[in-house]
């Protein structure tokens, strides 16, 4: 059994680690969504 205080400290880790990639990430999404949510106008 880990210490669910250790994992917890290392998920905190590597989210500072991944900070930049999550931003980028999720502003990928975000334009993603945005030409799901245009190319769906056209189908109404």
């Amino acid at each position: 059994m880990t210490d669910p205080s250790a994992k917890e400290k290392e998920i905190y880790v590597n989210v500072d680690i991944s900070e930049k990639e999550y931003v980028r990430a999720s502003l990928y999404l975000a334009k993603k969504n945005i030409l799901i949510l245009y190319s769906g106008t056209f189908f109404y």
